[in-house]
């Protein structure tokens, strides 16, 4: 027991001893100094002669300053209008001579003449929305050329529009058709219609017309001969 417990003493002090010498301070390792580095001395500037000589030396003149060229500038073209549009022209259907409506469209306030046949009919200024009527007369009936025109101020074409044809009807005469009833003759009839039996000429007349353009119709050769059943055309009272 006494040994054991001089055992246990015994690794104390080892211990302590060991945890000492592992505690003591380290030396510090001596600073050295770096040798200063020795001036050297800074080298002189030794003066170059320059050999005298003869020859003069130039001395610069002015030089004029260069004058500055302007490169011409394109002279801007001046562009030709665009070509005025034509103006439309439409025709009616079914036309009847005497006053005819024609109408189109155009540049919206600009003139138009109508032109018939190559002869001028008129002007007609068109409207803001770019239409345009025209009260065309044409007492006649027949084939007619027609065109429309844009006019400028001073009265020159501008536009023409392509030429069209206008087939212009007759109108319908005045008057009434009546089919021939039994025991009728034209002075019976001249004194129904006018009250004169001796009126009877202007039914001949216009039923003879009539005939020349509709097939329905006779034509009257013999004034007092009429049959049941022929057509004959009324006019108004002469």
């Amino acid at each position: 027991m006494f040994d054991i417990f001089k055992l246990i003493v015994l690794l104390i002090l080892i211990i302590l001893l060991l945890w000492m010498w592992l505690s003591r301070p380290k030396p510090t390792p001596p600073i050295v100094e770096a040798p200063s580095p020795t001036a050297q001395p800074a080298p002189t500037a030794t003066a170059t002669e320059i050999p005298a000589t003869d020859t003069p030396i130039p001395v610069p003149t002015d030089t004029p300053a260069p004058t500055a060229t302007i490169a011409p500038t394109d002279t801007p073209v001046p562009t030709e209008p665009a070509p005025a549009a034509p103006p439309t022209l439409s025709l009616p259907e079914n036309a009847v001579a005497g006053t005819v409506t024609l109408s189109g469209t155009g540049e919206p306030g600009s003139t138009v003449e109508i032109v018939l046949d190559g002869k001028s009919l008129g002007t007609v200024t068109v409207g803001a929305d770019g239409t345009w009527q025209f009260p065309a007369d044409i007492p006649a009936a027949g084939d007619f050329s027609l065109a429309a025109r844009t006019l400028a101020a001073d009265g020159s074409v501008l536009a023409e529009s392509e030429s069209q044809t206008l087939a212009v009807a007759a109108p319908a005469p005045e008057g009434q058709a009546y089919i021939v009833q039994a025991n009728d003759w034209l002075s019976k009839l001249a004194d129904k219609f006018y009250g004169d039996p001796f009126a009877y000429d202007a039914i001949v007349t216009a039923t003879n017309e009539m005939a020349a353009t509709d097939d329905s119709f006779t034509v009257i050769d013999n004034p007092d001969l009429i049959e049941i059943g022929q057509k004959l055309w009324i006019p108004p009272a002469p």
